[in-house]
């Protein structure tokens, strides 16, 4: 059950002296009708930024999808589970990435799709940062022993990695990488 509260204002418009409920929930009516396009974009601009990151638990998160889905029905934008499963899944963290995958090739029921999401187990190490990691490029047909030089040609590596051979004599070469 969905409760709503009015602002005194509002209050004072609804409910008047002598008259009945059915005169106070037409003029209920009417308040909200004439605001019915005006809070139907305020509901899609809410819904358009809804983001897991905004909201302490993935729980939250579902709950305000579905309230704001539900609420735009209200005012005449009834909101399918594909679209809602949709918007879920792209406003997830990187910690979601598998599930989310699943669940856009799967097109699951919103009930499915947030109970699938409710019982994955994250990995509590990363909070949805993605972590680089500095590792040296590799290239197809990669010939370790030769490089292009900068006047056209190939060449000897000129600076192998520590304690390796040059490959045309037998010196041993003992400096870090990157010095010369």
């Amino acid at each position: 059950m969905d409760l709503c509260y009015f602002s005194d204002e509002i209050l004072g418009r609804i409910l008047q002296d002598e008259s009945t409920a059915h005169q106070a929930w037409n003029r209920l009516q009417d308040i909200y009708l004439n605001n019915k396009g005006h809070r139907a974009t305020a509901l899609e601009t809410e819904f358009s930024n809804l983001r897991l990151q905004n909201f302490p638990s993935i729980e939250a998160y579902c709950q305000r999808i579905r309230d704001v889905g539900n609420q735009l029905a209200d005012v005449g934008i009834p909101m399918s589970d594909e679209r809602m499963v949709i918007h879920l899944v792209n406003g997830l963290l990187i910690e979601y990435d598998a599930t989310g995958s699943y669940i856009n090739q799967a097109m699951p029921t919103w009930e499915r799709a947030f109970s699938m999401l409710d019982s994955e187990p994250r990995d509590q190490s990363s909070p949805g940062i993605a972590v680089a990691v500095n590792t040296p490029p590799t290239y197809p047909n990669q010939n370790t022993n030769r490089l292009y030089n900068s006047r056209g040609g190939s060449g000897h590596n000129q600076n192998p990695g520590p304690n390796t051979r040059h490959p045309d004599d037998s010196r041993t070469h003992n400096m870090p990488r990157g010095d010369t």
